[in-house]
């Protein structure tokens, strides 16, 4: 069983790689393979936490590539931290300053970390809540003046394994994907994600690439 010491060690550890922008496949290293792994990030409002819970190494991957994608970071403070050997958990508290790599926007994210560790001290589980205001929330950050987004595009991407990122909503679940839009689980681009004033609902337009997985039709279908 990791000590209060070492399992503060590696979280400092994971932190330091995480801050100085280590590619997502060598952070991925910091992560059990020989248990099951989440991770979850949040706002602290969310009502429905779980349904930012993401599992697998894949989920983990999507998300470490978003982050690489579209921002860099800076500034990665830590206010306190604490740690139970007798679960392997450590809470931390901190902030960080998150910028837009295409516009150059920044602002900072305050947020309460808490990690599971095993006892090789891999992480297990990752859970990220923003304490900061909800649009702070890097899994929600939109790169536009709020009076435009009305008419923005906001891109979208899907991984081979069905993680869905959205930017602007963050990582989607397969399984709420499939709750919320009636759709099913196949590896697919989706091209757009437009919001639709005064409207609740949305319309996704999806590109299949493996067209065989819904049969003899080719072309894009929309969902609403």
């Amino acid at each position: 069983m990791p000590s209060i010491e070492q399992l503060i060690v590696a979280t400092h550890r994971f932190f330091e790689a995480f801050s100085s922008a280590t590619h997502p496949l060598a952070l991925l290293t910091y992560f059990s393979t020989t248990n099951p792994i989440s991770i979850q990030h949040y706002p602290s409002t969310c009502t429905h936490p779980q349904s930012s819970l993401l599992r697998g190494p894949n989920a983990i991957r999507s998300y470490f590539d978003l982050i690489a994608t579209h921002w860099t970071r800076s500034d990665l403070h830590q206010k306190t931290i604490s740690a139970d050997p007798a679960t392997g958990k450590v809470v931390l508290e901190g902030s960080i300053v998150w910028t837009w790599k295409k516009s150059g926007r920044r602002w900072t994210e305050d947020f309460t970390c808490t990690l599971v560790f095993d006892d090789l001290l891999k992480i297990v589980s990752f859970v990220v809540k923003t304490e900061s205001p909800p649009a702070t929330c890097v899994m929600r950050a939109v790169d536009s003046d709020p009076r435009i987004l009305e008419r923005s595009t906001v891109r979208v991407a899907v991984n081979v394994n069905d993680c869905v990122v959205v930017l602007g909503l963050g990582l989607i679940p397969p399984t709420t994907l499939e709750r919320t839009f009636k759709t099913i689980r196949v590896p697919a681009l989706i091209s757009s994600f437009l919001p639709r004033p005064r409207r609740r609902s949305v319309r996704l337009t999806i590109n299949i690439t493996n067209p065989k997985l819904l049969g003899p039709s080719t072309s894009p279908r929309s969902i609403e």
